[in-house]
């Protein structure tokens, strides 16, 4: 919630015009007249959470994939997690996202690798990568309910990232044939 108890979906969604500002927060009504200030600690807070929480599930996958590596359903969700933190970054803040990676086991700042700050595009494509990470981690066992309500998910973010990217009828269908 940035620290406010705001969602950040209340602050795309003013942005977007799904809502408008009945408040008396300052930070609200100048997200929904577009005047946003540099100074505005709830939207700062919100990019944060999204880094937090993308960060959160890299560390996750690499702690389960260490001790609990047949727990296919935990892994794959945060995979689910990793993508729609970045799917979420990508559709509320402009280009210049910087996604950096953690490329041990050992969780140590020098297992770290910084990002160069992408384009959103790019930011929306690693989504859909991280989306379908989570779908080969499944492979075709959807049966048990965990498998299939993180496939469900999957398939709903990978539907969203190819939605947000699409550009002729045929990527456009290719988004609407995931949730069909």
């Amino acid at each position: 919630t940035g620290g406010s108890g705001e969602s950040p979906w209340l602050y795309s969604g003013l942005l977007a015009d799904e809502y408008t500002s009945s408040s008396t927060f300052a930070q609200n009504d100048e997200t929904d007249k577009r005047t946003i200030q540099t100074s505005n600690s709830i939207v700062t807070g919100h990019f944060r959470d999204y880094f937090r929480t993308r960060t959160a599930g890299m560390q996750a996958t690499l702690l389960l994939r260490k001790w609990l590596p047949t727990n296919k359903a935990d892994i794959a969700e945060m995979f689910f997690v990793k993508g729609f933190s970045e799917l979420s970054l990508a559709q509320d803040f402009c280009n210049g996202i910087p996604l950096s990676s953690i490329v041990s086991s050992n969780i140590a700042v020098d297992s770290i690798v910084y990002g160069e700050p992408l384009p959103v595009a790019q930011v929306i494509q690693k989504a859909a990568d991280s989306f379908d990470s989570a779908f080969t981690i499944l492979g075709t066992d959807t049966t048990a309910a965990a498998n299939k309500r993180i496939f469900t998910a999957a398939r709903i973010g990978k539907a969203r990232a190819l939605l947000a990217n699409a550009k002729t009828a045929a990527e456009f269908q290719a988004a609407a044939a995931l949730v069909q």
